[in-house]
């Protein structure tokens, strides 16, 4: 697997080093997230695409008593997010699973959540609308969904992460979703967008 793919799906050596890559270069883009799921001590959260886990262990300092959990079908960076975690693991409070995001509604039994987040997995996502679907499935009546992206790679640029919020803000409004706002960061090479819906 080239170096470029260990970004969709990290594996083996070059994955774990893309881990660490992305949890240092991805800091920013991770705090700005984590402001806009209007984190409370009691939320249950899932994070779909959680990589090195470093989001997961920034909720759980705001979510004290909350379920924090978490999919990504890298095995490498459930490893990864668990060695990072690992009190919280232990103890019980965050749960993690290696599954694809086809696989959301049999890997992740809980329908009453109160956020479902994604930070730049999306766009690996191979069903995006069926995804979409099933994370509004997830969350209880007035529980919100946050999708972040930021285009990369040689061809990235501002247009292309507007572009994207177009698509996804479309997505979220056929699934149902209400209340629907996009958001944009100032980030290096691109800007980020999120687009954040009301189930």
């Amino acid at each position: 697997m080239n170096a470029v793919k260990q970004f969709s799906k990290p594996e083996g050596f070059l994955g774990r080093l893309a881990g660490r890559l992305m949890a240092f270069k991805n800091r920013k883009r991770g705090k700005w997230a984590m402001e806009l799921l209007e984190l409370k001590p009691t939320l249950d959260i899932l994070e779909i695409g959680f990589g090195s886990g470093r989001e997961l262990g920034r909720i759980a300092e705001s979510v004290a008593s909350g379920k924090i959990l978490g999919l990504d079908h890298s095995h490498v960076m459930r490893q990864q997010a668990e060695g990072r975690n690992r009190k919280l693991v232990k103890s019980g409070r965050m749960n993690l699973k290696t599954a694809d995001v086809g696989s959301l509604l049999s890997e992740i039994s809980d329908r009453n959540l109160d956020r479902v987040y994604a930070i730049n997995s999306w766009q690996f996502w191979p069903d995006q609308t069926k995804a979409i679907l099933d994370i509004k499935t997830m969350l209880k009546p007035g529980g919100m969904a946050l999708i972040v992206f930021q285009a990369r790679g040689k061809d990235a640029n501002d247009a292309a992460s507007r572009a994207g919020a177009v698509k996804l803000k479309d997505q979220m409004e056929k699934a149902g979703f209400k209340e629907i706002s996009v958001y944009e960061k100032d980030l290096s090479p691109t800007i980020a967008v999120a687009v954040r819906g009301v189930a």
